[in-house]
């Protein structure tokens, strides 16, 4: 089992590319573009998508937020 941090950077490269790809300013982000951020993620850690929906230590689910260019939050899940 390789270390989730060694695939790390490769997730974040994806995870910007499927956003550049398929994000477009105005654009609604639905699920359908969650999906394939997952989809990334699964090709190189298929244990980190079961493990990001656990609980923090405030006992809150773990959240995925979607932000522009500049930072600004576009969709929280």
């Amino acid at each position: 089992v390789v270390a989730t941090i060694q695939n790390n950077p490769a997730m974040e490269m994806g995870i910007h590319q499927v956003a550049k790809d398929y994000i477009k300013p105005g654009m609604e982000v639905d699920d359908s573009i969650f999906n394939l951020m997952e989809m990334v993620i699964r090709a190189y850690d298929p244990c980190l998508s079961c493990a990001t929906h656990t609980m923090d230590s405030q006992m809150r689910l773990a959240e995925v937020n979607i932000v522009d260019s500049e930072g600004n939050l576009i969709k929280r899940f």
